[in-house]
């Protein structure tokens, strides 16, 4: 497998307050393209109650991920900083599912975007705004 991106090891020790023998580790993992187990050992290194997924409609990546937008160690809480797998970026991220559902499922919900090409973004207007109308006086 071809390596995965994902965070140096000195932001992961920094953001996910783990040791740097650890984050090696992780990062080995992603060097070699080993999405599983580098998600198995940050489950096992953050203490994480197994790996989540975020599905939306919105999403398509292909036949492997089909709607999955991230996979994320789950820690518990929302917004606990955790190692995430955006699959549109094909990365690994540090974030939490909060901010990242926020950033990236939202307005794409709120517009009714439906089709997405390589990322999610929000939908741009498609007309300009009107000018406010000037009120007439009698």
């Amino acid at each position: 497998m071809p390596p995965i991106k994902g965070p140096s090891v000195e932001m992961m020790v920094k953001k996910l307050k783990i040791s740097k023998k650890d984050a090696a580790l992780l990062k080995k993992l992603m060097q070699e393209g080993n999405l599983d187990g580098t998600f198995d050992l940050a489950d096992t290194i953050l203490n994480g109650y197994g790996i989540e997924t975020i599905t939306h409609e919105s999403i398509w990546v292909g036949r492997y991920f089909c709607n999955i937008g991230l996979l994320y160690v789950n820690r518990g809480e929302t917004y606990m900083t955790t190692l995430c797998y955006d699959t549109l970026k094909e990365q690994f991220i540090i974030s939490n599912w909060g901010d990242w559902v926020e950033k990236n499922l939202m307005a794409a919900h709120v517009s009714g975007n439906k089709h997405i090409l390589g990322g999610l973004t929000s939908a741009k207007p498609t007309a300009k705004p009107k000018k406010p109308s000037q009120k007439i006086r009698r």
